[in-house]
């Protein structure tokens, strides 16, 4: 089965991501990116408001964008990246990983679904791709985009703040 990267918009799940959960106090009253949002964004937008960004969106308005240029805000207090980097391929990683590292924040929460933890990216029974990669995996490239940041892991959470 060939995978098609748009394909990855079938991997949202009708909840809100965990590290969204986990850090909804300092997401409440601030401006944020939840980039990568896929197509249940509403869900998180009547929590917390926020812009969101996912390319392969169909349903754009005033809050979901699939155009990141066309974001009104171009200051974000925080980018969230909540399980994305596990449907990407190596190509698509780095380069996503380089469009997150553009962005004008100081911080990033990035989460990772690891999948079955084997490193052996597959296509699953849906059609799309899942890396099955352990978060410890993504470090190194991470750390190769991110060089004036301090990087720390907590489980499959992954927060990423400017060096003052």
């Amino acid at each position: 089965m060939l995978y098609k990267e748009s394909e990855s918009i079938k991997t949202s799940r009708k909840q809100i991501a965990k590290i969204i959960i986990n850090n909804k106090e300092k997401l409440k009253d601030s401006v944020w990116l939840n980039f990568g949002c896929g197509k249940y964004s509403d869900l998180t937008y009547n929590l917390l408001n926020g812009f969101h960004y996912d390319p392969f969106l169909t349903n754009v308005n005033n809050y979901n964008f699939n155009d990141i240029n066309k974001i009104p805000c171009k200051r974000f207090d925080y980018v969230v990246c909540a399980n994305v980097l596990n449907v990407l391929q190596d190509d698509s990683l780095l380069n996503t990983l380089l469009t997150l590292e553009s962005l004008n924040t100081d911080s990033y929460l990035i989460s990772i679904y690891e999948g079955d933890k084997t490193g052996n990216g597959k296509i699953t029974k849906h059609g799309t791709y899942q890396r099955n990669d352990k978060t410890i995996n993504y470090l190194t490239t991470i750390e190769n985009v991110f060089t004036d940041y301090v990087i720390n892991i907590k489980s499959n959470e992954i927060y990423i703040t400017k060096q003052k």
